[in-house]
């Protein structure tokens, strides 16, 4: 069972996410996950989560989102790098204030925080060995860009079928 548990472990594709960093600015890519059923509907990915951090300010600072790229990726040992689509995002939301819904711009405090960026639902099926990224430029600040990918997985459930 120990020698099962380590394959598969060491069987894992390499992580989508990425970071940039500019200045005092960080924002990290994270990991989401999605389903679909087997011979179902697809999952519908519309969102992608980043932990945005910036240290040495004392105010707070703006962030935007002005460009979202869909990867895709049909290999078990790589990333995924094709870009299937690209997009305006359809708004922010810092997770930590609770906010029930996104807006165009976010006011950040120094330090860290989790950012969701939203936009319109894209279609993912997983059959075999199928990743899925989102790639987005962001501006922080007024005047500093920062692109930083995150990974989905999406996960296949097969029904159990009762004679």
């Amino acid at each position: 069972m120990l020698v099962w548990m380590l394959a598969a472990a060491m069987a894992s594709p390499p992580s989508a996410n990425t970071m940039a960093t500019d200045g005092p600015y960080r924002v990290a890519g994270q990991s989401g996950h999605a389903r679909h059923t087997h011979g179902g509907k697809a999952a519908k990915l519309s969102s992608a989560t980043f932990k945005v951090e910036f240290e040495g300010m004392k105010l707070p600072t703006t962030l935007t989102a002005n460009q979202v790229e869909f990867l895709t990726g049909h290999d078990c040992d790589a990333i995924p790098t094709t870009v299937r689509s690209t997009f305006a995002p359809t708004g922010l939301r810092v997770e930590e204030l609770d906010a029930t819904e996104s807006s165009p711009e976010v006011s950040l405090v120094p330090g860290t925080s989790t950012v969701r960026v939203s936009f319109a639902p894209v279609d993912a099926t997983y059959t075999h060995c199928d990743f899925f990224a989102f790639r987005v430029t962001f501006v922080a600040g007024g005047d500093t860009t920062l692109v930083a990918t995150a990974e989905t997985r999406v996960m296949r459930v097969t029904p159990i079928r009762r004679p």
